[in-house]
């Protein structure tokens, strides 16, 4: 599974707690609505069955798709 951390400005993400976790096994995961007035900044963090996450810190800026 996957722990995704949104933010609105870059490196604004908050490791404390994932703003969504994805199902078990899956390979892409889309976010709920967002509005389309603000970029949106993400991390993907993979969890394993035992809670242990990687790292990783690489950031992705999202796009609205429908605009």
């Amino acid at each position: 599974m996957y722990d995704i951390y949104q933010a609105t400005a870059p490196g604004g993400e908050d490791f404390a707690k994932p703003t969504y976790t994805s199902d078990p096994g899956v390979t892409s995961f889309g976010t709920p609505p967002l509005p389309d007035d603000a970029a949106y900044y993400f991390v993907v963090r993979a969890r394993d069955k035992a809670g242990n996450r990687d790292t990783n810190r690489v950031e992705r800026v999202g796009m609205n798709l429908c605009v």
